[in-house]
């Protein structure tokens, strides 16, 4: 079983992709500011410079950039944190390559009510249902059973 898409390739052929779920009610709606997020968490420095080139090419405004591997920031306080925007643009990249799945945050943020802004620039609302907790059972029920 994984839950993060961008490392099928590691797994076996018969392995289960479940959706981590988030817990809902620590990154539940609430009121949110008028700001635009990128949060950097790629520690190799080519991967950061190519996630600004991506804030170049979309042109969505001004945007605060955060660097995550150096202002950490703990989990209770993501939410507060996060409110102060309401958009995320959620572009990683890995050893030059584009992860072309959404990250937890963006997943937490989508619950809060924010868009996030995906690695095709497109602009995305709402947590979809295979994403929320209640539903996380029914993907792995059949690995259990």
């Amino acid at each position: 079983m994984y839950s993060i898409g961008d490392i099928k390739h590691l797994m076996p052929p018969n392995a289960v992709r479940f959706y981590a779920p988030i817990d809902s009610e620590l990154f539940a709606p609430r009121p949110l500011g008028d700001k635009k997020l990128l949060i950097l968490t790629q520690p190799q420095q080519r991967d950061k410079d190519m996630c600004l080139n991506f804030l170049d090419r979309i042109d969505v405004g001004e945007v605060q950039v955060m660097d995550r591997t150096k202002n950490r920031i703990e989990y209770y306080m993501m939410p507060a944190f996060l409110s102060q925007f309401n958009t995320l643009i959620d572009i990683r990249y890995q050893d030059g390559k584009v992860i072309d799945d959404w990250s937890s945050t963006a997943s937490q943020c989508l619950n809060m009510g924010m868009d996030v802004i995906d690695w095709n620039g497109k602009v995305n609302n709402g947590l979809p249902p295979i994403y929320k907790s209640e539903n996380i059972m029914e993907q792995i029920k059949g690995v259990y059973d």
